[in-house]
């Protein structure tokens, strides 16, 4: 079974930061730094820093 390392890296995020800026979605300059700040986290936290991420990058609309 995969870690929360191998599944939620900053590859991953990075990734994720693509896929939402091909989609048409402002820069996801949030998410990237997101991604670099994820050592040492549990999984659950991963997930939460993502997400705030995430909710950071979109508009408000």
């Amino acid at each position: 079974m995969p870690t929360a390392e191998e599944l939620l890296d900053a590859r991953t995020i990075g990734a994720l930061a693509d896929v939402m800026a091909a989609a048409g979605a402002p820069p996801a300059a949030s998410l990237r730094e997101a991604g670099a700040r994820l050592d040492g986290l549990s999984f659950s936290g991963r997930v939460a820093a993502v997400r705030q991420a995430v909710l950071a990058d979109l508009p408000d609309d």
